[in-house]
């Protein structure tokens, strides 16, 4: 069978991208442990993030902030802990 245009087109996307998976859906106020992740999109509005490590640095500048629907964190990101909303964690190259 052969692959259809949606599959080669994705193909396509992650081997430039160096994407591996869809998004990893972030909810809840719990901390999120996290692999491979090169970014953070917020997904709802009003979104707020109480701490996010980035690089190994805990971060928590957002803590308080309602973000933008859209707003997108970049970084090795490997914990995050949203204070109210959703968003996305994206995987993919870690080179940041």
């Amino acid at each position: 069978m052969q692959p259809t245009t949606q599959q080669l087109l994705q193909k396509q996307y992650q081997a430039e991208l160096g994407l591996q998976a869809p998004p990893t859906v972030i909810t809840g106020t719990n901390a999120t442990t996290l692999t491979n992740v090169c970014a953070f999109q917020v997904w709802t509005a009003n979104t707020t993030i109480a701490s996010i490590t980035i690089n190994g640095s805990i971060i928590t500048a957002f803590s308080g902030v309602q973000l933008p629907q859209g707003f997108i964190v970049y970084g090795n990101i490997t914990s995050i802990t949203l204070g109210a909303g959703n968003g996305l964690a994206y995987s993919g190259d870690n080179n940041f």
